[in-house]
């Protein structure tokens, strides 16, 4: 089984399934972790779409 509730970000990209349980019972950690990476992030998941995950970026 993938694991695509990771917040890795290799090149600005990331496959994340923001609707897993897993993600969603730790949505505030795993965006943060996300800010601290890479604030716009570019996510395969549910056909791509991009991810702003502050204000300022």
């Amino acid at each position: 089984m993938r694991d695509n509730t990771s917040v890795e970000s290799v090149n600005g990209i990331v496959d994340i399934d923001h609707q897993h349980p897993d993600f969603v019972a730790n949505r505030h950690g795993r965006y943060e972790e996300l800010r601290a990476q890479c604030p716009v992030v570019y996510n395969t998941a549910y056909g791509g779409f991009w991810l702003v995950t502050d204000y300022e970026s």
